[in-house]
């Protein structure tokens, strides 16, 4: 009998909370890739890491460990600051690392790029 209560207390809890939509990300925000083209260190204890997607396009950003090195592939969220058609006033809203470029090398599908540069150091050729 307890067993029964308990799931149908759960059950109408279950049916209770309103079944709401994902959320819808702002048109102002969106996905990006880019290399990891500079970390320096802050006199502040931070490190502001420079990232340079494909288009020539450099960000920087400031980071609490600098753990990044040059080559790191970071998916990047950004946000594009109210104006997007302008593209240099974007800025990096959250930034994620997705692995260096050198453990890509290794993989089948890169193996059709035949070079890729990280600002003017050549990663892959």
């Amino acid at each position: 009998m307890k067993g029964k209560i308990v799931t149908g207390f759960i059950l109408a809890i279950s049916l209770a909370i309103p079944l709401t939509a994902e959320p819808q990300i702002p048109a102002e925000i969106y996905p990006s890739f880019g290399l990891v083209t500079d970390v320096s260190e802050t006199s502040w204890s931070a490190y502001i890491v420079t990232v340079s997607d494909f288009e020539g396009f450099s960000y920087a950003y400031y980071a609490e460990d600098g753990d990044l090195e040059i080559g790191d592939g970071m998916a990047l969220l950004m946000y594009d600051n109210g104006s997007p058609d302008y593209i240099l006033d974007d800025v990096i809203a959250e930034a994620r690392y997705v692995g260096h470029i050198d453990y890509w090398n290794d993989m089948a599908y890169t193996n059709a790029v035949s070079e890729i540069y990280c600002g003017e150091e050549e990663l892959i050729s």
